[in-house]
């Protein structure tokens, strides 16, 4: 009997992607939109169709076809990058992007030094998953290269809009954070804050920012105060540091920060940068996504190809002008807790929350 050969392993760099990639598989990908093309290019046999589909859950199916995958060769990747291309975009992007990365040891490093450098300045993590907006995130990115210290970079829109999505993106740069802010990058999330609340973000910054710590005994007792520490705090480390100040409702607060370090600011309110006068730029974010991004985000949300999504779903985009924020919080609505999409009810509920305003 003739030994059946066994194919070469999947490319170490296309395995690592896979891993990267692993989770936002998971938790978006129907097996049955890509197992058809995999089958053709000879990547799967009936054998393994018939594993990941005995399967109980979706879920369990993807991890089974992920587990198989790395087995089938190098052709595999590329293969499974295809049958994403037609239904599932935003992953095949994601995992190319990946394998782009992993080519070159050095861009690793790179990455994962950009990493730390946002958790260290407590950057949130992005959306498991989101839409990238990349004409504003590009115009941001270029701003940030140019700020001057002690000047602003205001993002404004409606909200729910996405601003602070696309700051976050903009951050995520190899270059732009240990080239232009060699002193790291500080997120603060600020809202419709009082005194004592502004108080208390001044001193988690003054913790932050002091490399031996601070008891709370030590943390400034007033703004003034906190004021005058972060400025020797900003001398002392004599490198071009950014504040993204996120979500600012009053131009006060702004005043607060001028203290020699470039900011960076996401606002419903472009008049909070008036008083910076010839010291702001601002990038206006003014109309939320097209009909495609709406659809994508639904269908990434939900777990299944845009083009599987219900009539609704267009009807939806144009009642709620494509804001990212209320798409997102219908989408939460419709799929249950496995991630499954919901009956047809509620779809329909879905058009009458926006119909009478309940989503504002």
């Amino acid at each position: 009997m003739r030994r059946r050969e066994r194919p070469a392993a999947m490319e170490d760099r296309q395995r690592r992607a896979l891993q990267r990639a692993h989770s936002k598989l998971v938790k978006d990908l129907r097996v049955d939109a890509v197992t058809d093309h995999l089958h053709s290019r000879g990547v799967l046999n009936e054998d393994h169709l018939e594993i990941i589909s005995s399967k109980p859950t979706r879920k369990e199916r993807v991890t089974e076809l992920l587990k198989l995958l790395p087995q089938r060769g190098p052709e595999a990747f590329p293969a499974l990058v295809e049958a994403l291309r037609r239904n599932y975009r935003w992953l095949a992007d994601e995992l190319e992007e990946y394998v782009h990365e992993l080519n070159d040891s050095k861009s690793v490093a790179a990455q994962e030094a950009l990493e730390e450098r946002l958790r260290t300045g407590a950057v949130p993590s992005l959306p498991a998953t989101h839409i990238t907006r990349k004409q504003c995130v590009a115009e941001i990115r270029q701003h940030l290269k140019e700020l001057k210290e002690n000047h602003f970079l205001g993002v404004h829109g409606m909200p729910g809009i996405g601003k602070s999505v696309c700051m976050n993106e903009a951050l995520r740069d190899t270059e732009l954070l240990p080239d232009r802010f060699p002193g790291g990058v500080y997120w603060i999330g600020v809202g419709d804050v009082d005194h004592e609340a502004l108080l208390n973000k001044l001193q988690a910054l003054c913790e932050r920012l002091t490399e031996d710590g601070a008891t709370a005994a030590q943390l400034p007792p007033t703004i003034e105060v906190a004021r005058e520490r972060l400025r020797k705090l900003l001398n002392r480390l004599a490198r071009p540091c950014l504040f993204v100040l996120d979500d600012v409702w009053k131009a006060e607060v702004l005043a607060v920060f001028e203290l020699g370090a470039c900011v960076a600011v996401t606002t419903r309110d472009a008049a909070v940068l008036d008083r910076m006068d010839g010291r702001s730029v601002t990038v206006a974010l003014k109309g939320g996504f097209s009909e495609s991004e709406s659809r994508e985000l639904l269908a990434a949300r939900l777990g299944m190809p845009p083009d599987h999504l219900p009539p609704e779903a267009e009807v939806i985009h144009r009642r709620c002008l494509g804001s990212p924020m209320v798409i997102a919080l219908l989408s939460s609505f419709l799929a249950d807790k496995a991630g499954r999409r919901e009956s047809k009810n509620r779809w329909h509920k879905c058009l009458e929350i926006l119909e009478q305003g309940k989503h504002e």
